[in-house]
């Protein structure tokens, strides 16, 4: 019974202490969050240093930005912007996953 009545908080805490484990510290998300604004402009050559700087850090989301920026500058999947969307595929993300798909990266066979 007394395990029964641990096992919530301390799914909670786990939970809660892997959330704040994704957080970038506040200056590298002041960074992404320029970066992310630029990119909702279109200032695609701009964004880039300072998503560098998250991607420098981990995050996932500003790999994948960094090789869509790369790819729409060069007009077309350059191995640079592979190199990006190749880093947040092993990350996990999906989106990047399908860039490398569609480029030819990845056979189905």
């Amino acid at each position: 019974m007394a395990k029964t009545n641990l096992l919530a908080p301390t799914l909670l805490f786990l939970l809660l202490w892997s959330i704040n484990s994704w957080a970038l510290p506040a200056d590298i998300q002041a960074a992404k969050d320029e970066g992310m604004r630029l990119w909702g402009i279109s200032e695609w050559i701009e964004m880039q240093t300072y998503l560098e700087q998250s991607a420098a850090a981990g995050d996932v989301e500003s790999m994948y930005y960094l090789g869509e920026a790369t790819r729409l500058l060069s007009r077309g999947l350059t191995t640079e912007a592979m190199d990006w969307y190749l880093k947040a595929a092993e990350q996990g993300d999906p989106y990047a996953m399908l860039r490398l798909f569609q480029g030819g990266a990845v056979s189905g066979h």
